[in-house]
């Protein structure tokens, strides 16, 4: 079974980006900023969602998540407390959660995510005790932090088989920048605490470049591919295309890399 994670950045029916994932023949794909989709993806069964902007309003690019095999029926995620349930409807777009019936795994849970480059507003925290929730070294509440939460309370999560993929927004590099340890790695030990992996850092040995910057800069892996131990135990590769497939002479696919991956 292959699955791919990619930010298609806002890819419309024209975009070579979607040639190129389509030669990466995917069972299970998990798609971020999907402009348009074409009709031979229809083919596959899909559900989308329109994330929003800081202000609220729908963004012009939706949340996708695609599988060959069909879909069974929706995950339903929440979180410990009211306030956090609140603010994950809110960025109820952003995420797509369902069970699927791919190459061999009878009962796999997929979840395709877009985390934002920005916070929950703090005026709609005003006075809300967040303690549990939030990181230690951060002083925002992410969406990232309101997945965490959902999934940790998914019973027996890390005994099934879990996939969690998307652009998180979040990279271990990302704490050596000039603000400081911000919580990145933080976060990425709260997931392998509940049984979550990188798929790509574990089978690379380390974080690998997922995105490059508007400047050219190139050092942060921000889009990850999470798995449980029992799908863990399955992998059998998963890495990135080369660089110069995506960051082309002719244009640009994306400004982010597909992370592939590989189980038995």
């Amino acid at each position: 079974m292959r699955v791919v994670t990619w930010n298609m950045k806002s890819a419309r029916i024209g975009s070579s980006a979607w040639s190129y994932l389509r030669d990466l023949a995917p069972d299970l794909a998990l798609l971020q900023e999907v402009a348009d989709t074409p009709t031979e993806w229809g083919t596959a069964v899909c559900e989308s969602r329109t994330p929003i902007r800081p202000s609220g309003a729908r963004q012009s690019f939706r949340t996708s998540l695609f599988a060959r095999s069909g879909l069974v029926s929706p995950i339903e995620v929440s979180c410990s407390q009211p306030w956090a349930n609140d603010e994950l409807r809110r960025f109820a777009g952003n995420m797509v959660a369902q069970r699927t019936q791919c190459s061999g795994f009878d009962d796999l849970h997929a979840v395709c995510a877009y985390s934002p480059p920005w916070p929950v507003e703090p005026a709609r925290l005003a006075g809300v005790d967040v303690t549990g929730i939030k990181l230690e070294r951060n002083n925002s509440i992410w969406m990232t932090d309101l997945l965490w939460d959902a999934l940790r309370g998914q019973p027996g999560i890390d005994r099934q088989f879990w996939v969690v993929g998307g652009d998180f927004n979040s990279a271990p590099t990302l704490d050596d920048g000039p603000g400081g340890d911000r919580g990145n790695r933080e976060w990425l030990d709260r997931m392998r605490a509940i049984g979550l992996v990188d798929c790509l850092a574990h089978a690379r040995g380390g974080p690998i470049p997922t995105f490059r910057h508007s400047r050219g800069a190139i050092r942060h892996q921000i889009d990850h591919l999470f798995v449980t131990p029992p799908m863990l135990a399955r992998l059998r590769d998963c890495w990135v295309p080369p660089q110069g497939d995506i960051w082309r002479a002719d244009g640009h696919l994306s400004d982010h890399l597909p992370v592939v991956a590989e189980f038995e």
